[in-house]
């Protein structure tokens, strides 16, 4: 069971409490595992203590609203209590929804909301009532946050005889039929960015340039793996696609000194002490920083080079990040990052597949350092490079824009202005020469 309170000293009141009643061997509560979260820990900590929850046999975890951050918390528990309440019915669903959501692996998630029969309860009660009635006249609909509709008519009749609340509490069951023309009609019109409309095979489309674009987890493995052997990590691999990290004695033991991770979300969704290993892992963020330190710390910084076996002469990948903004109010800016493929020494564009060339496999250099320094000054002194920056980064302004037409029409008025797009600014950021090797 996951207890919410928004407060640390109520978190250490009821932790005494219940541990207290944990230890009493006539309790029915007797043997029951206590954990508490809160916002004075670091994630790391949090995660730490929330595994070693879900491990529990019979636990009650203790949290403040800091759990909501870094934790999947649906695989934990299927039963929620709010202890007390908040004066926001958002409140009451954003923590419903920590657990009752897509992965919970349990058929029915219990909601239990603490209501005290005096006056401080019920008032507080009554905002609620009346905050989710105007959201239900503002919007067509309100999230179930209360199911004990004649318990509730009984406590505001008893403090509150005179009381005229926006709608009915019947208003808060669930509609009688959820597919009438009217409810479907608003929300066609009000829907966010038209989602109804939007399909899985386009999501997948979208994953597949963003792994072209940013790595896929099979890269990010590769890339990690050779950060921690370069940071002098221990890494083993036991059978089952984990990992055993041992960080101790290197500049990363401040994030964790061991940990149990993978690169397969799946195993992490269903292995709670596992941690994923991705491109937003804190670990994985800092090894980013200190390759690209270490780069910076170069004559060469931003200027790579290597043999590739999948070219007939010198290849220059230019990576530029550009930066697009909407005509809407307020304006929306996008960045792409875009890689521009060419042959510095061709007059002529060539047909390159810049992502392909980068994950060709490296090849044995068949020049000296001076040698390639110069193929790297010749790429960016290339005469034709500003015109196939320029018209890389229309080609993707124009795609752009024709994603933003097909978002306008499916949405509201709001989205006025968001099917024209311009460029704000171009930055180069690296460069890779691929050098022909034999063979």
């Amino acid at each position: 069971m996951l207890v919410f309170t928004r407060y640390k000293h109520t978190l250490e009141y009821l932790e005494e409490e219940i541990g207290r009643e944990a230890k009493r061997g006539d309790s029915p509560l007797s043997g029951l595992g206590v954990f508490t979260i809160h916002g004075e820990m670091t994630l790391q900590q949090r995660r730490e203590v929330f595994h070693a929850f879900e491990r529990a046999g019979r636990a009650v975890c203790i949290a403040t609203d800091c759990i909501s951050e870094g934790l999947d918390l649906q695989r934990g528990c299927a039963e929620l209590v709010h202890y007390e309440l908040p004066w926001n019915p958002s409140r009451l669903e954003q923590r419903n929804g920590r657990i009752d959501r897509y992965g919970q692996p349990e058929p029915a998630v219990g909601i239990t909301t603490l209501v005290r029969e005096d006056e401080l309860d019920v008032t507080i009660l009554e905002v609620l009532i009346r905050k989710a009635g105007a959201i239900r006249e503002a919007y067509g609909f309100c999230p179930v946050v209360f199911s004990s509709i004649h318990d509730l008519e009984r406590l505001v009749a008893k403090y509150r005889p005179d009381s005229q609340l926006l709608l009915p509490f019947e208003e808060f069951a669930p509609p009688h039929d959820p597919f009438d023309e009217e409810r479907i009609r608003r929300i066609e019109e009000e829907s966010f960015y038209g989602q109804e409309e939007v399909r899985l095979p386009e999501v997948e489309r979208a994953l597949q340039q963003t792994y072209r674009t940013v790595g896929s987890p099979e890269e990010i493995r590769g890339f990690v793996l050779s950060a921690l052997d370069r940071a002098g990590a221990t890494v083993r691999e036991p059978p089952g696609g984990t990992l055993r990290i041992d960080l101790r004695g290197t500049t990363l033991a401040e994030l964790a000194e061991r940990l149990e991770a993978t690169f397969d979300p799946y195993l992490a969704r269903d292995e709670p002490g596992l941690q994923l290993l991705d491109i937003a892992h804190p670990l994985v963020r800092r090894l980013i920083d200190q390759v690209r330190d270490a780069a910076a710390g170069t004559d060469e910084g931003r200027v790579a080079a290597r043999g590739c076996r999948e070219v007939r002469e010198v290849t220059a990948i230019l990576h530029v990040l550009a930066r697009y903004v909407t005509a809407s109010d307020p304006p929306v800016v996008m960045e792409e990052l875009i890689p521009v493929a060419y042959q510095p020494y061709q007059d002529r564009p060539a047909d390159l597949d810049a992502h392909a060339l980068m994950r060709a496999p490296a090849a044995p250099l068949p020049h000296t350092a001076d040698e390639l320094r110069e193929l790297c000054r010749d790429a960016l002194s290339a005469q034709a490079l500003p015109a196939r920056v320029r018209a890389a980064v229309e080609s993707r302004r124009g795609e752009l824009e024709s994603r933003q037409a097909s978002i306008r029409r499916l949405a509201s008025a709001w989205a006025e202005g968001m099917d024209r797009v311009e460029v704000a600014s171009v930055d180069w950021l690296t460069l890779t020469v691929l050098v022909p090797a034999d063979g």
